[in-house]
């Protein structure tokens, strides 16, 4: 999807605004192919690769690596880092970067959303499973986490339920 985008928008767009430089009376507009296709495929390879930034959000979330806070408290690098990207993918073209930084922009919401549906997927499971406390201390911790959390309630909820039967 990534490389069609590319291709069909940001290849028509790029190529416009180098064809764009030079006025009728001082310089002559002229393509060399190798020019051409140099842009053609680093916007087709870019693209390609930034369409696959919420598989990859999704796959850390899911190892455990992230989770949806963490993509959420890191908005506003995320941004600046889509603006970088773009400016270093396209040509010197202010449309162009931004035809390629909002695509990226909206993929990353886009992870946020799968990642924050996972975990609320996860803690579903868990609280099927283990109960209401054990999925709270499942959602959104890395599994290192979780696992401590869990065990650090256990003992404290079994003293409770120890001290209100009078045993121990």
């Amino acid at each position: 999807i990534g490389g069609a985008f590319a291709y069909f928008v940001l290849v028509p767009v790029g190529l416009t605004y180098l064809g764009g430089y030079a006025s009728g009376d001082v310089l002559e507009t002229s393509f060399r192919l190798q020019d051409s296709l140099s842009l053609v495929i680093t916007l087709i390879l870019g693209m390609g690769l930034v369409f696959q930034l919420p598989l990859v959000m999704v796959f850390a979330a899911r190892a455990g690596v992230t989770s949806a806070e963490q993509y959420r408290r890191y908005r506003k690098f995320s941004i600046l880092g889509a603006l970088l990207v773009g400016s270093l993918l396209t040509p010197p073209d202010v449309v162009t970067q931004l035809l390629m930084a909002g695509p990226l922009i909206l993929l990353y919401e886009s992870g946020v959303w799968a990642t924050e549906l996972l975990s609320r997927r996860r803690a579903s499971r868990a609280r099927a499973r283990y109960g209401r406390r054990a999925a709270g201390a499942l959602r959104g911790c890395p599994p290192d986490r979780r696992t401590r959390r869990a065990r650090a309630r256990r003992p404290a909820a079994r003293a409770g339920a120890h001290a209100r039967r009078g045993t121990r």
